[in-house]
């Protein structure tokens, strides 16, 4: 998923775009989904035409709230390729996606790409790096059994860690040491 317009080129869709063409190599029938709309969606639309994807990517425009989870369950992998730390931050998609057992592709500049590491719950691969980013795809979407064991730690994480109990929590915590000086 991907929202379209000018000030979101951050997402690095372009990237994404790039690597698929190696991907559909091994894996003919993939299928991107890219949801969200925006002045770029006819740019990246030509794109996909171009590099031959056509027929594997989709552009949905907008996504209600209640149907991206719908989406994230029907996926075998979320791929967040996102080219700049400034502006993408935490990458609080990540964690929708894992919260539905649906393992992880990000970039080394997402705030929650440690986590992915530190659990196993999905892969990270340097920003702007489409032979990276084509090379872990290939690697999830290949392996079922992976696909379900990232799955499985990616909602543990997310139940662990990032609830809103839990996030309230960690804050009331924090609270009391800074207050208590």
């Amino acid at each position: 998923m991907s929202l379209l317009d000018e000030f979101h080129l951050y997402k690095g869709l372009d990237y994404l775009l790039k690597s698929l063409q190696t991907v559909k190599k091994e894996i003919p029938n993939l299928k991107l989904i890219v949801g969200g709309k925006g002045v770029l969606v006819d740019y990246y639309k030509k794109i996909a035409v171009s590099m031959g994807l056509g027929d594997n990517v989709e552009f949905t425009g907008f996504i209600s709230d209640e149907d991206i989870v719908e989406y994230y369950n029907q996926a075998n992998v979320f791929v967040l390729p996102s080219i700049s730390s400034l502006q993408e931050g935490f990458g609080i998609v990540a964690l929708e996606a894992l919260s539905c057992q649906t393992p992880v592709i990000t970039t080394d500049i997402v705030g929650v790409a440690e986590d992915l590491i530190e659990v196993n719950s999905g892969l990270v691969v340097p920003a702007k790096d489409s032979v990276k980013l084509a090379e872990a795809i290939i690697t999830i979407l290949k392996d079922k059994k992976l696909q379900i064991e990232m799955g499985k730690r990616g909602r543990e994480l997310v139940m662990e860690k990032y609830t809103w109990k839990r996030v309230a929590s960690s804050m009331e915590k924090l609270y009391k040491i800074i207050f208590s000086n």
